[in-house]
């Protein structure tokens, strides 16, 4: 903040990146084509990142493609019984993590 008590330029273009972050994730989780283009263009500047390079595949390739289709949303509703289930594994994982990082951060702020 800036000393007067209102909002610096910074902090406005983080929370506008922010609010897009949130209606482009939202997008992906509903399988939207602009979501997906949107979202391959704001990774570009991290080109560098082998991550980078992993995003943009799965965004990019042809099976991503042919998801965000009408044709693939005619699917969709034609099979609505077909709902992805989570793996017991990989949520089992995502709490170790969590727990790790918290024991990370309580370690930290007691040192």
């Amino acid at each position: 903040m800036v000393a007067d008590g209102g909002i610096s330029g910074s902090e406005l273009i983080m929370l506008g990146l922010s609010v897009l972050g949130f209606f482009i994730g939202r997008g992906l989780r509903n399988l939207q084509n602009w979501a997906r283009i949107t979202a391959a263009v704001l990774s570009l500047p991290g080109i560098m990142s082998p991550i980078t390079w992993i995003i943009l595949y799965y965004l990019l390739n042809r099976k991503a493609a042919f998801v965000c289709t009408p044709q693939y949303a005619v699917i969709r509703a034609a099979t609505p019984e077909m709902k992805y289930r989570t793996s017991i594994i990989v949520k089992v994982l995502v709490c170790v993590l969590i727990l790790v990082l918290l024991m990370i951060f309580v370690m930290l702020a007691l040192a």
